[in-house]
């Protein structure tokens, strides 16, 4: 969703893209075609004017929301594309593949900023608050039998001209749906299947 609230972006399994209206659920122009794949996830820019799409196709394309254009080319991985996000600022895109590789993208130029395997191949994208340096992902790990083991929340540096490298990790019991965390302070609010929430302290 924007953050005026007026429009709803979605992805499909054909590929194509759309806005909606948020309140009447219209389709608010025409359907974007560029994924050769279903669309896996979508983000929004804090200033409404980029979309940024995720596909099996192994890519992500950046859309000017107002006219529906795509900027550059597309970024391209070598794995499916499970989850993105762009910083606050607007500078930065993250992206994780079903491979586990984390990337680092400027959101302008398109171009690679940095890459690194990681344990992490699903999850939750947070960018920390007022620093694009530092991306928190809210994910599970499993056992062999593919059961959830617990979860756990990692922060990842991926400061441009730096290796991505974990800086700590918050084991949570299982049932994590949501979270948000505040680096400044010092604290995540994690919120369960069951509804409940917790505040945690978190130290790096």
């Amino acid at each position: 969703m924007t953050s005026n609230g007026k429009m709803i972006v979605t992805g499909s399994e054909d590929g194509m893209v759309q806005l909606h209206c948020a309140i009447s659920g219209d389709a608010i122009g025409k359907s974007r075609r560029g994924h050769r794949r279903k669309v896996t996830c979508v983000a929004i820019s804090s200033n409404d004017e980029m979309i940024i799409t995720g596909s099996g196709d192994s890519s992500i394309i950046r859309w000017t929301t107002a006219t529906g254009e795509k900027i550059g080319e597309p970024l391209l991985h070598n794995a499916s594309v499970a989850c993105l996000s762009i910083s606050d600022d607007g500078t930065a895109i993250a992206s994780l593949t079903s491979d586990g590789v984390l990337r680092r993208w400027d959101a302008i130029s398109g171009l690679l900023i940095c890459e690194s395997v990681t344990k992490e191949w699903f999850g939750r994208f947070i960018w920390t608050k007022n620093d694009c340096t530092k991306i928190l992902i809210a994910s599970s790990d499993f056992d062999r039998n593919y059961d959830f083991i617990c979860d756990k929340i990692r922060c990842w540096s991926v400061a441009p001209g730096g290796a991505i490298r974990e800086t700590f990790t918050l084991s949570l019991p299982k049932g994590v749906s949501d979270c948000s965390i505040d680096m400044n302070l010092g604290v995540a609010a994690v919120v369960y299947l069951d509804g409940t929430v917790r505040i945690c302290d978190i130290h790096e």
